[in-house]
């Protein structure tokens, strides 16, 4: 059975979602690899619809810049949010 089916089965399970979501990152990591970052994206924004991970959502904004070539501001802003936020 795979992690969606799983998911509808107990769709309040953690951990299922946490597989799911490592899941999309993963195919999402193929398409970046690929040079696709539009289809990495549209990836990560299904993912986020099933899992509602936060950490999918910065994935999200992260791979889009990346694409149009900001990927060093991206890690800029996520350093700066990082040391405010804690």
């Amino acid at each position: 059975m795979n992690y969606k089916a799983q998911l509808e089965m107990d769709p309040q399970n953690q951990q299922i979602k946490e597989s799911l979501a490592e899941s999309y990152g993963e195919w999402a990591d193929m398409a970046v690899n690929a040079g696709d970052y539009a289809l990495a994206v549209e990836i990560l924004k299904a993912g986020f619809s099933d899992t509602h991970s936060p950490d999918m959502a910065w994935n999200i904004a992260g791979i889009a810049l990346k694409g149009m070539g900001f990927g060093d501001l991206f890690q800029q802003a996520t350093k700066g949010y990082n040391m405010f936020s804690n």
